[in-house]
């Protein structure tokens, strides 16, 4: 999975979908755990540790707005 082609996906599509998530592996024609690992190294999404929610950022899970 080059990392162009991830971050143009995350550009169109809801990255905090499971569903979404499935399709794109598919797509991808990679398990929905490497899918999910390639995407929180490349900080596309965020996921707290235990928690299957998936966040776009950070400052999502946290509660952080930005100022601009």
């Amino acid at each position: 999975m080059p990392d162009w082609l991830m971050r143009e996906a995350s550009a169109k599509l809801d990255l905090t979908s499971w569903p979404v998530f499935y399709e794109l592996a598919i797509t991808a024609q990679v398990t929905i755990s490497n899918l999910v690992m390639q995407l929180r190294r490349l900080d596309l999404i965020y996921m707290h540790d235990g928690d299957k929610t998936i966040y776009r950022r950070r400052d999502d899970f946290t509660g952080q707005k930005t100022l601009f």
